[in-house]
């Protein structure tokens, strides 16, 4: 059997804070507790990787089981709680209240005590980097603390036998596929057609109220107060990207007038050369 723990971070949605409301205290915080939460987008395309690859391990004749962690507050638990109606077999939340960003560290230190101290796992599945931090430090800091290789920008994950895997994973140049020797850790990468599938009503309402597994940190051998720990990192400023597109309007009084407009100002040059 192979055993996959998949690693999952809840954040703000930060596309639904307008340009206006985008305004930082002298902390440089914004504030985002009226924003709806969502899966960090990279860690989304991990989790459904992972159902892929258990759809398709029985045509290899490799059992899969499939477990999920996440580090945060309570509000986490309707992840978990989905993921069981999608056919997980076990789903923890390691209690922590306090905000942890810029910490890779940290966040690395706690994941690696928790596998440490839970049956060993095969294959870890983590996103390559959180839509609210974008530090990409975790996956390799976890593979240093564990001793184990880790191979990021992941789009595939194939059964292989429950010593193996195949990986498709991106490159400069294009993509390579390995094989590879568990155990080892996946960073995601840019994954088509990512989003995370649905649970039926039925499947809810059946595997969604397992009891999900709660740790503290103190049971990890790790105080929350952070003591003796301090981060590499620190916020310094925040400013709002300009995405907008330059563009002009063609003036006419019809869509004849308008085309020859565009094809005398934009396109001839371009036809002739």
């Amino acid at each position: 059997m192979i055993r996959i723990l998949g690693s999952f971070k809840v954040v703000p949605d930060l596309d639904q804070i307008s340009e206006e409301e985008w305004a930082s205290d002298p902390a440089n915080r914004i504030d985002t507790s009226y924003v709806k939460k969502i899966l960090s987008c990279y860690d989304e395309s991990g989790l459904e990787m992972m159902l892929k690859f258990s759809d398709e391990s029985g045509d290899f004749g490799v059992p899969v089981q499939l477990d999920a962690v996440t580090i945060g507050r309570k509000m986490n638990e309707n992840y978990l709680k989905t993921l069981y109606a999608l056919g997980f077999t076990e789903a923890t939340r390691i209690e922590c209240e306090k905000e942890i960003q810029f910490w890779p560290e940290w966040t690395a230190g706690i994941l690696s005590e928790f596998m440490n101290q839970t049956e060993r796992y095969d294959l870890v599945v983590m996103g390559n980097r959180s839509a609210d931090e974008e530090n990409g430090k975790v996956p390799f800091l976890l593979a240093e603390e564990l001793g184990w290789p880790c191979i990021s920008q992941v789009v595939e994950i194939i059964p292989e036998d429950e010593a193996h895997v195949k990986v498709r994973y991106e490159v400069d140049n294009g993509y390579c596929t390995s094989v590879v020797q568990l155990p080892c850790i996946l960073s995601i990468g840019d994954v088509p057609c990512s989003f995370l599938r649905v649970p039926t009503l039925k499947d809810r309402m059946q595997k969604g109220k397992k009891e999900i597994h709660r740790v503290k940190i103190e049971d990890l051998g790790i105080s929350e107060t952070f003591e003796g720990l301090q981060p590499d990192l620190s916020l310094v400023n925040l400013e709002v990207i300009d995405q907008s597109r330059p563009g002009v309007i063609l003036d006419g009084m019809n869509a004849e007038e308008k085309a020859e407009k565009l094809y005398q100002t934009y396109l001839k040059g371009r036809v002739e050369l």
